[in-house]
């Protein structure tokens, strides 16, 4: 059996307040949900390398900063 490739882009999905999670609780609303909820931002950063990659750039950046 072959491995099933992942698609591949030229450009990377970046995510910014008014893309779409396409995950979780907040599917289908706007990354800026997320702001209010750390707890929830904390899981997210907290799961698999691989898991919403994207998704994390933007809470690193705009939720839980340093």
């Amino acid at each position: 059996m072959l491995k099933q490739e992942r698609n591949k882009y030229e450009k990377p999905y970046e995510c910014g307040h008014d893309s779409t999670v396409f995950f979780g609780k907040y599917k289908n609303q706007p990354h800026s949900v997320l702001i209010d909820d750390k707890k929830y931002c904390s899981w997210i950063l907290s799961t698999e390398d691989t898991f919403a990659q994207p998704t994390k750039l933007y809470i690193k950046k705009y939720v839980i900063k340093d």
